[in-house]
């Protein structure tokens, strides 16, 4: 399911609508290997209150509840979303042994792709998520003092 879809469905059918004052403020998901994701975690943020509620989208819609937010954060427009995550992928390697790539698109339109090595190196890229013009690229390591 493709992003753009899971925020759809939250938007028509997943109860939203009945919350007032949420904006749409990111989406995250989890992949093993290249497949297309098969739920999407659509969180939306409300100013006034300072709080988040989640929706996980998959062939269902449940709302995870209202909690507080960790900080403030500015909308997600989706119509500014031009590039779908697939064609990012195509310019991330995947590492040879990775447990988990995690993917957000959040504030400022952009995604994130955290590549998780059972090593606990961590590879990570940031696309704009409007031209798919590459941002930033890392690697780091979950485990301090680790060369």
């Amino acid at each position: 399911m493709n992003v753009k879809d899971a925020i759809k469905r939250v938007l028509d059918e997943g109860g939203i609508k009945a919350r007032k004052d949420y904006f749409l403020a990111s989406c995250f998901t989890t992949l093993k290997g290249a497949e297309e994701p098969s739920e999407w975690i659509v969180n939306f943020y409300n100013p006034k209150k300072k709080t988040i509620v989640d929706f996980y989208v998959s062939s269902d819609i449940k709302e995870g509840g209202e909690a507080p937010a960790l900080k403030p954060t500015k909308p997600l427009e989706p119509d500014n979303v031009k590039v779908e995550l697939a064609e990012v992928l195509k310019n991330v390697s995947i590492m040879k042994g990775a447990i988990k790539t995690l993917v957000f698109l959040h504030k400022k339109h952009v995604w994130t792709i955290n590549v998780i090595g059972r090593s606990m190196d961590v590879a990570s890229w940031e696309f704009d998520a409007r031209n798919g013009e590459l941002l930033g690229k890392k690697k780091t390591s979950l485990i301090l003092n680790r060369k």
